[in-house]
């Protein structure tokens, strides 16, 4: 006989053993030894396993009575794989008391094992209007196509207001994949149907679109009509105080040639009958003559300033008794005939204070030849006060600290001359 098992599930089955010593009986309470029964496994590619033991030792149940019920494990059932079978052998090798049997289990998918013992459960408690009910977790690319939807299948009186918001669907769940090209056209959607509002980019727009907020402004020109139609407001309408057209209307309020008799000849005219006294100016030192003019008032300003006669009036003839102000900082003075007693006194401080208070570093290398005076003095003090070293080559002169060299100097010596070279 040939039963079906579902492939990784536990199967059992019952059966009746025929007596050996009447063939017209089953065998009551037979006596199954282990060993009796065995099994080979077939897989859907035909390799069959050796003879083994089942893994479950068959039972008599009810006890005492001719049922002998078998159990094929989810182990035995996995192994056999679906499109496989297990052959199950009963043999009574020891009692003598029941013929021997054979069972085929043809191992099915779980989901293609022909069974319906759990069918119940997959269907709804009760149908909706006669129908059953169902939802689709998911489709395919291109299942819903132009010739999968009606002419004028959706229209404005089929959708509820409301019905279709970002809400009703899953987040993904319309993506391009998932609608095949040209599956919602113009023959599809109804002319009555109205789409509010749409998130992202449109390609194109054939009729009409009014446009609430654009919040892209880039890349528009106003049409010949709408620039015409600036032109043509009326001067009443422009009152709005600092407006162009307001400042247009205010200071245009005549015919423009009626505020000039003066043609371009007229103007041309005068200018040349007056050429010879505009050449008496000469050529501007700066950008314009005016410029020039705010250049002198603004240095006539300075020298007042500087000399502390900024609102002084001299009269004329009396120029005595006057002398510059204290502060003369920024004023260049051409010659300098001779010093007073506090300008000498001055001056003589300042020398002395150089020589008996300001102290100098010493120098840090050999001053250049057109060196200042003070490099020159400071060279020649560390020259004649610091420790100098020499060997047959090169004379030294060493730092106060005597931890390096200010500067070398070649020495050499052929007998008759010896030389010591610039210092370096």
């Amino acid at each position: 006989m040939a039963i079906e098992a579902v492939a990784g599930s536990t199967w059992q089955t019952e059966v009746a053993l025929t007596s050996q010593s009447s063939s017209h009986a089953f065998q009551s309470s037979p006596t199954i030894a282990s060993g009796d029964w065995k099994k080979t496994t077939v897989t859907s590619g035909g390799t069959v396993s050796a003879l083994s033991n089942l893994d479950n030792l068959p039972t008599v149940d009810p006890a005492g009575s001719v049922q002998v019920k078998i159990i094929l494990s989810a182990s035995e059932t996995t192994a056999a794989g679906a499109g496989g079978h297990i052959n199950i052998i009963g043999i009574d090798a020891s009692g003598a008391e029941w013929d021997p049997i054979m069972i085929r289990v043809d191992v099915e998918a779980a989901t293609t094992n022909g069974r319906a013992t759990d069918i119940q459960s997959r269907l709804p408690a009760a149908l909706v209007s006669g129908r059953i009910d169902s939802s689709v977790g998911a489709m395919a690319s291109g299942v819903v196509t132009a010739t999968a939807i009606a002419s004028d299948a959706i229209t404005a009186a089929k959708i509820a207001d409301g019905a279709i918001d970002a809400a009703t669907f899953a987040a993904g769940a319309i993506t391009a994949s998932a609608i095949a090209a040209d599956a919602i056209t113009d023959a599809k959607v109804a002319s009555d149907v109205t789409i509010a509002s749409v998130t992202g980019a449109v390609g194109s727009v054939t009729a009409g679109v009014t446009v609430t907020t654009n919040n892209d402004k880039t890349g528009y020109a106003l049409s010949s009509a709408g620039i015409q139609a600036i032109w043509d407001v009326l001067t009443s309408a422009l009152t709005t105080v600092g407006s162009i057209g307001k400042l247009i209307v205010d200071n245009i309020n005549a015919t423009i040639s009626s505020r000039s008799s003066h043609t371009a000849a007229n103007v041309r005219t005068e200018m040349d009958s007056n050429s010879t006294q505009l050449a008496k100016l000469g050529t501007p030192d700066g950008a314009s003559v005016s410029a020039d003019i705010a250049a002198i008032k603004a240095e006539t300003a300075s020298i007042l300033a500087d000399t502390g006669t900024d609102g002084v009036v001299v009269a004329s003839g009396s120029k005595t008794g006057y002398a510059l102000a204290n502060d003369q900082s920024g004023v260049t003075i051409g010659t300098v005939n001779d010093l007073g007693t506090t300008a000498r006194g001055r001056v003589n401080a300042e020398v002395l204070d150089v020589l008996n208070v300001d102290t100098f570093a010493e120098p840090a290398g050999v001053p250049a030849a057109t060196s200042t005076l003070a490099d020159k003095i400071r060279w020649l003090f560390a020259l004649a006060r610091n420790k100098v070293t020499q060997n047959s080559t090169t004379q030294a002169l060493r730092n106060d600290a005597d931890s390096a060299n200010i500067a070398t100097s070649a020495i050499s010596d052929d007998g008759t001359t010896m030389t010591r070279g610039e210092w370096s």
